[in-house]
């Protein structure tokens, strides 16, 4: 069987970041989802679970790719290839709200 690659310059600004983040140049489909329905407006785990219908584990993998974390055992920060989407502690609450980032505002408007 023979694999197709489209050329680069063919496919839109915003797959071809999600193709270069991974090394096997395969995108991560739920992180892309995650951050198109973040771009709309900022989600809750609770609403990204029922929106996308994965649950919330699958959910903060895929979140996970897109943001800085501290790794617990060094306390280095781990950065992500892009940082597309950020994580705002909803006052009162337990959860968190994902939104994007002005990177991630800049890649959709083209202008990355």
């Amino acid at each position: 069987m023979t694999t197709w690659n489209p050329p680069e310059e063919q496919l839109p600004p915003l797959l071809q970041a999600f193709r270069n983040m991974s090394p096997t140049r395969q995108p991560n489909m739920l992180a892309l989802e995650v951050f198109l329905l973040c771009a709309q407006a900022p989600k809750t785990y609770a609403e990204l679970e029922q929106l996308t219908g994965c649950n919330r584990p699958n959910i903060e993998k895929a979140v996970k790719l897109l943001t800085p974390r501290i790794d617990p055992k060094t306390g280095e920060v781990n950065a992500p290839a892009m940082h597309l989407l950020k994580l705002e502690r909803i006052k009162n609450e337990q959860t968190k709200r994902i939104s994007i980032t002005a990177r991630g505002r800049r890649l959709l408007d083209g202008n990355a």
